[in-house]
């Protein structure tokens, strides 16, 4: 007989036959059959003691789990003084005894966290030095509401902790250009104005557009000549009209 949590008390659980060529179709009556009933569910005993995990290793601690049939639960916890890998506590106190129904839950060393700062303390020009263990890009871009210099937003949140063992993201964070401010585009040709338009509006988060005019001018073929727009501030979405000259005048 056997214990069983599924099967209840006298319970059929199985057969075993006494030589390994007899099966049900070839058994004889002078033939030997085990068969197995439950004792039902094993009675929960605290009659195991629980030893001093802290100087184990994490395959003695799996070893005397498996020996003792007693689940372990292993949990990762940042620690700037035990070592990785180490015990860092254990749920149930040594010398304590358990039953195999009763887990212990064994917190280990991830290592000393490695934790993502609060950028807003910082300048646009101290971020990216901020943590030399983190990989910070900062950047710049347009803001209708965050003036000149201020801080905006980090792409990960300050105080999430990461480990050597981790693969870390890169962390963005982002400071204020203040307003839109449109610029005088006289004397850039035509060709230009992409480069332009995209270096400093687009790519720092403005999204300012422009509309060709051709206007009949004596200044060279394809230059800027008039703007709709110039010297001021403009709404973060924008379009600006732009006179190009045809130098047929």
């Amino acid at each position: 007989m056997g214990y069983s949590d599924t099967v209840a008390k006298v319970g059929y659980l199985k057969q075993a036959f006494a030589n390994a060529s007899l099966t049900s179709d070839n058994f004889k009556r002078e033939d030997n059959l085990t068969l197995h009933y439950s004792k039902g569910k094993e009675p929960i005993t605290k009659n195991i003691a629980v030893p001093d995990f802290s100087s184990q290793t994490k395959d003695q601690i799996n070893s005397w789990s498996k020996d003792k049939s007693v689940k372990v639960e292993m949990q990762e916890e940042g620690s700037n003084t035990i070592e990785v890998g180490k015990v860092i506590s254990q749920s149930v106190a040594k010398s304590e005894k358990i039953s195999k129904a009763d887990t212990i839950i064994i917190k280990l060393s991830a290592g000393k966290p490695i934790l993502v700062p609060y950028y807003a303390k910082f300048t646009f020009e101290e971020a990216s030095g901020a943590s030399k263990e983190l990989p910070v890009l900062a950047k710049q871009v347009y803001s209708d509401t965050v003036p000149y210099g201020d801080f905006i937003g980090q792409s990960v949140a300050a105080g999430t902790q990461y480990f050597i063992k981790d693969t870390i993201p890169d962390i963005t964070a982002t400071y204020s250009l203040g307003r839109v401010y449109m610029k005088d585009l006289s004397g850039q040709t035509e060709g230009d104005l992409q480069s332009t338009f995209h270096n400093d509006y687009t790519s720092k988060g403005a999204n300012i557009s422009y509309q060709i005019q051709y206007i009949n001018s004596s200044e060279t073929k394809g230059t800027v000549v008039e703007q709709s727009v110039l010297n001021e501030f403009v709404p973060l979405t924008f379009t600006v009209a732009i006179g190009i000259s045809t130098g047929n005048e």
